[in-house]
């Protein structure tokens, strides 16, 4: 129903947002949930499809939970193509724990797939190993621990180190 509705497109949430941008970042949360969930589920019942793995998406990433429970929303927000090009810019970019869960379940796609094969293919799985290695060297300081300084537990950057499991 998400697809059909065109929840996986940019405008999606403008369009459906009332002009709000809390609702407009709920609706963008909500897409973002729902391929988490669905990489979650593909990966513990082994017998459904990652179906939204695939699916192309510009939805913006969101923003720090915190940000939004407070709703004190950034201004601008970065796409997942921003995400995936930021190891090759200069400056030192922190996403939001949420866009760390992200990519978590993004990997973990690579290894259903390279786990649903015929055969053994040594490349795909160096290539995942590099991948789950490079995800955790690429973290910021900020993200590396999921419990901050203040004792407080980081819930999505928690999710995203156990998806990973480092």
């Amino acid at each position: 129903m998400a697809l059909e509705l065109g929840m996986n497109r940019r405008n999606f949430a403008s369009e459906n947002g009332l002009g709000n941008p809390l609702m407009q970042e709920s609706w963008r949360r909500t897409w973002w949930e729902l391929y988490v969930v669905d990489g979650l589920i593909a990966a513990v019942s082994q017998s459904t499809a990652f179906q939204l793995r695939d699916v192309a998406s510009d939805v913006p990433l969101p923003c720090e939970e915190s940000e939004y429970v407070s709703s004190c929303l950034p201004y601008g927000y970065r796409t997942l193509e921003e995400y995936d090009n930021a190891l090759f810019e200069n400056e030192d970019v922190t996403y939001s724990s949420f866009t760390y869960r992200i990519d978590a379940v993004r990997i973990l796609g690579k290894i259903l797939a390279v786990s649903q094969r015929d055969s053994f293919d040594l490349q795909s799985i160096d290539a995942i190993d590099a991948l789950l290695v490079n995800w955790s060297l690429h973290l910021p300081a900020s993200k590396r621990q999921p419990i901050g300084k203040d004792g407080q537990i980081d819930e999505m950057l928690f999710q995203a180190h156990m998806i990973v499991g480092t």
